[in-house]
């Protein structure tokens, strides 16, 4: 069996070095070893070729470069407390708002509460001070006064309404007497001036005769009514002046107790107002007001209290270090590290930070250490610095899109050019410059030093 392989009809590879027009002619062992090592040359020479033409042509435009942080912050509690919850650690990347650390919030809730329930009472004070209500005895009987006087003006209108109705009769009754005493007076004047039209005259002589003493008597007796009438009508006057004046004195009465009733009527509607009104002051409702802005402004504070229990990242960005742990007691100068004549290690510590604090932690150091409760980053101030040869650093003008290559997450990201760092970078391979560049969108997992590679 192996020997009918050896000498069978050869295929692919070794078909090509097959030699003279015998295709089953087999070559010396010698010749194949020597074609096989000349075929792995060749292989080797095409590939270190590939890559150099990789490296100068395709990789021209690439420059190497590093991720650099920003300025860190420091965040800590504002107020003494102990800490019950750390839910980050070293190296995440948080979100703007996410909650970074909190304290024990149980008194400042109490206290936010106790805040809430002072200005509650002062808003209740200062209502009742300007809307101030009676009580349901005084309301009855404020009630009871109004219905006695609309009772009493009632009365009064009516008496009224009678006294207009008696002057009214009264003029009606009066006018008639004197339209009649002056209808009467006219008529004997016509009389008079009709039978007497030279007067009364002279009296007659004796042995006048008799026609003549019988006009005299007939003229003077019509003089002597027109004398009565006018008496009449002096008097028909006279009394229509008398009573007149008497219905309108007893109208004016009426009409003066009903103006009474009205305005007794107007204080009894007014009297809870005004028995309201007496339960406060200006004073007392200044003194209300001034209670409640301070209530408000406790508030406030029990407010602020109670959020400054709780750090949240100011922005996007990276936790670098976690110096407190649980249980700790953290203000606004962070955590205190106290330790003693031995240094012991705290089990419940961070084992990793990016950014290790260089405080002094061993020997028999009695030295009080403060450390932030965090260290963070944000995004804004994490760029890539690249080396870019002066042949080239024109192309990278500021706002110049730019693509950045993160060799430890395989990733490329897009970046804008910041500006070019006008100082020279001289090196034994040329002279160069540095340049910032910007993320379009900073990569979650990004960390500072990682090296990049910027292409344009």
């Amino acid at each position: 069996m192996s020997r009918s392989r050896t000498t069978g009809t050869m295929r692919g590879m070794n078909a090509a070095l097959a030699v003279g027009p015998d295709d089953s002619k087999q070559l010396p062992h010698t010749s194949r070893r020597q074609l096989a090592i000349a075929l792995v040359v060749t292989v080797a020479v095409i590939a270190a070729a590939v890559f150099v033409v990789r490296y100068f042509i395709a990789d021209s435009n690439s420059y190497d470069g590093a991720v650099q942080q920003g300025h860190a912050t420091q965040v800590n509690f504002l107020s003494p407390g102990k800490i019950v919850d750390l839910p980050v650690s070293p190296g995440q990347h948080v979100h703007k708002g996410e909650v970074l650390a909190r304290q024990d919030s149980t008194a400042a809730q109490a206290a936010l509460k106790s805040a809430e329930s002072v200005l509650s009472q002062a808003e209740e004070k200062l209502a009742f001070l300007q809307s101030p209500q009676l009580s349901s005895a005084q309301k009855q009987q404020a009630q009871l006064g109004v219905e006695q006087a609309r009772s009493a003006l009632s009365g009064d209108q009516s008496a009224a309404r009678d006294a207009q109705q008696a002057l009214d009769a009264a003029n009606s009754s009066a006018d008639e007497a004197v339209q009649s005493a002056t209808s009467q007076l006219t008529a004997d004047q016509t009389q008079f001036a009709h039978a007497c039209p030279h007067g009364v005259g002279a009296p007659p002589t004796p042995g006048s005769e008799p026609g003549t003493v019988q006009i005299y008597v007939n003229c003077q007796n019509l003089a002597a009514q027109i004398t009565r009438d006018q008496k009449d009508v002096s008097t028909a006057r006279s009394a229509q002046s008398t009573t007149v004046q008497r219905a309108q004195q007893q109208l004016d009465s009426a009409n003066a107790a009903v103006a009474d009733d009205e305005a007794a009527l107007a204080s009894a509607q007014n009297q809870p107002a005004s028995q309201a009104a007496a339960l406060t002051s200006p004073g007392a409702i200044a003194d209300a007001k001034a209670s409640v802005a301070t209530a408000q402004s406790q508030l406030a504070a029990a407010k602020s209290e109670l959020a400054s229990t709780t750090i949240v990242a100011p922005s996007d960005g990276l936790v670098a270090d976690v110096a407190a742990v649980v249980g700790e007691f953290a203000d606004s100068n962070g955590v205190h590290n106290y330790p003693g004549p031995q240094t012991t290690t705290n089990q419940n510590a961070p084992t990793y930070s990016l950014f290790p604090a260089t405080g002094d932690t061993g020997g028999t150091s009695t030295t009080v250490s403060e450390y932030p409760v965090i260290t963070f980053y944000p995004d804004t101030g994490t760029q890539v610095l690249a080396e870019v040869p002066e042949n080239a650093v024109h192309s990278f003008t500021k706002g110049a899109k730019v693509n950045i290559t993160i060799h430890a997450l395989s990733i490329t990201v897009p970046g804008i050019v910041d500006y070019a760092v006008p100082v020279p970078v001289r090196q034994s391979s040329g002279v160069s410059y540095q340049v910032l560049i910007s993320f379009v969108r900073l990569p979650a997992s990004v960390l500072p030093g990682m090296s990049v590679s910027v292409t344009r």
